[in-house]
Order: structure tokens, then sequence, then C-alpha cells
């Protein structure tokens, strides 16, 4: 039966001057639902926000190079651990590096000046630039090197878990 062409009185509405218009059921039930999302009030929604200083606060105290770092992530059932590290300006790092077999680790630089190179050995004249943006692989072959920040010192991401879990296409060089 169309809802148009016989009036009915809801429950709802009887006694106001609703009541006296015609109402089906599909408008009860909208109307239903319209009160019952107006009648709960909105769970508040906060964005946890930290500005750069404040991230600092929350690293490690410096370490004889002045290094300092922060870890993100550390997963306590795998080796899986997400870090950011802060280089000072001007800093000499020696020769570095331990990577377990099976294990590897991506590192992007987020900010400041950095420049890398790969061996056992300083070699200043083998370092390369690594622009804001621009990421290098560490694995359990090739993970001992070296590094001299610029005058802004440097920011970078590591991202350190089993190889086989770690984005393929970084990992090999195309």
């Amino acid at each position: 039966m169309c809802w148009m062409k016989k009036e009915r009185r809801s429950p709802i509405v009887s006694g106001s001057m609703m009541g006296r218009l015609p109402v089906g059921r599909p408008i009860i039930a909208l109307a239903a639902a319209a009160c019952a999302i107006l009648a709960v009030p909105a769970a508040a929604q906060e964005l946890v926000l930290y500005g750069p200083q404040e991230v600092a606060g929350f690293a490690s105290a410096p370490s004889d190079t002045g290094t300092r770092g922060l870890t993100l992530l550390s997963h306590d059932q795998g080796p899986v651990r997400v870090m950011r590290a802060w280089f000072p300006p001007d800093a000499k790092l020696e020769p570095h590096g331990k990577m377990d077999a099976g294990m590897a680790a991506i590192v992007t630089v987020l900010a400041g000046d950095m420049k890398l190179a790969m061996g056992d050995k300083y070699d200043e004249s083998k370092l390369r630039d690594l622009p804001v943006g621009s990421a290098f692989v560490l694995t359990h072959g090739n993970a001992v090197h070296f590094a001299r920040t610029g005058p802004a010192g440097a920011q970078l991401l590591l991202v350190v878990g089993p190889e086989k879990d770690l984005n393929a296409d970084l990992m090999t060089r195309k």
C-alpha cells in the first residue's frame, strides 16, 4: 500500500502538527536515525603532534661523536627496528657497521648534509654526497661504512629488519 494514498498517524509524532501529515515507515526510520545521530556526541579527535625540538628531546644522550638516536619501533618478536638519528655538524664518522646474517637496513636522509662511502678504512676521496631524500642500503655482506656530515649536521631514518622483508626494489641495484 502506498503511504501517499492513505494518511497514517505515527506514534512517534502523534499529538503534534506532524501527526496530521502522512508519514510512512521509511520517513520514520530516517527521522529516528537522524535523532540518534544528533543525540550522541561525536568522539573528540586529537592530533598528537610534536615539533622538531620536541622530537629531538626524546632522543638518547649524545654519544662520543655527538650522535643521538631515537627508536621509533622495536618489535619484541623479531629483529625489526625503526630509528631516527641526529648527527652533529662537521662530524667525522670512522668506519663502523655490523649486520647479522640475513639482516639489512635501508637508510634515508631526512635533513642536513652527509657524505658516505663503504669500506673499513676512512678515505675522504671516496665520500659521495647524499642529498636529502636519498637512501642507501646496508646488508650483512656490505655494512661497514664511514661518513662525514656538513655544516648543517644530518638526520637519518633507519629501517632495520630481515633482508627478505624489506623493499626488494631498494635492496638490489638495477
